[in-house]
């Protein structure tokens, strides 16, 4: 993916996105050749860190090339399963959370990111994405981006409780049973 074309480049863009953030695309978009025009090739190493847990992520990184592994993934006090990250796994890049969601401590990195082969990873800046979806100049874009981010958080913690990790429910089920809950944070010494 070093001399990789744009088309090719805009193609992994939009099969890295999720769903919901590919729709602010179309194939004739500027927002789409912005992101593109603005990424970077960065080689990795099986064994190199690309990120390590509590970092701040200030990149959306797509695995244009090889595997990653999230590991030592945490939140909320709980542990998670590693998670493969790659071309050729369910999920293909990282970061885009934090962009949207900002930097505060808590929306810091879950987890490490390693290398587990070799291979090539496509960064976009948090500069060259929050300017390219216009995020700072329409609220409400922001603000649709962090309840996607939020839900998709949610839906990894809902799937790593054992009753729900055990079962056969699907996607779908999984996010109608999301929308049944609400989350509510106790402070301390709060029942």
């Amino acid at each position: 993916p070093q001399n990789e074309s744009a088309e090719k480049r805009a193609e992994l863009l939009k099969d890295a996105l999720p769903g919901v953030l590919s729709e602010y695309f179309d194939d004739d978009d500027a927002a789409l050749k912005e992101l593109v025009s603005g990424m970077t090739s960065t080689p990795f190493k099986k064994g190199d860190v690309l990120v390590h847990k509590k970092s701040p992520l200030q990149a959306f990184v797509i695995i244009a090339e090889g595997t990653v592994q999230a590991t030592n993934i945490s939140s909320g006090g709980r542990d998670y399963e590693d998670l493969s990250i790659g071309p050729e796994e369910a999920q293909s890049s990282f970061g885009w959370q934090s962009i949207v969601a900002g930097t505060k401590l808590e929306d810091r990195m879950i987890g490490t990111i390693v290398a587990v082969t070799d291979g090539t990873a496509l960064v976009i800046s948090r500069t060259a994405f929050v300017k390219a979806l216009h995020i700072e100049e329409h609220h409400d874009v922001a603000v649709a981006l962090q309840r996607v981010a939020a839900k998709r958080l949610a839906r990894i913690q809902l799937k790593q409780i054992a009753i729900f990790r055990d079962s056969n429910l699907n996607s779908m089920q999984i996010n109608l049973l999301l929308d049944c809950c609400h989350h509510y944070e106790y402070g301390e010494g709060e029942v």
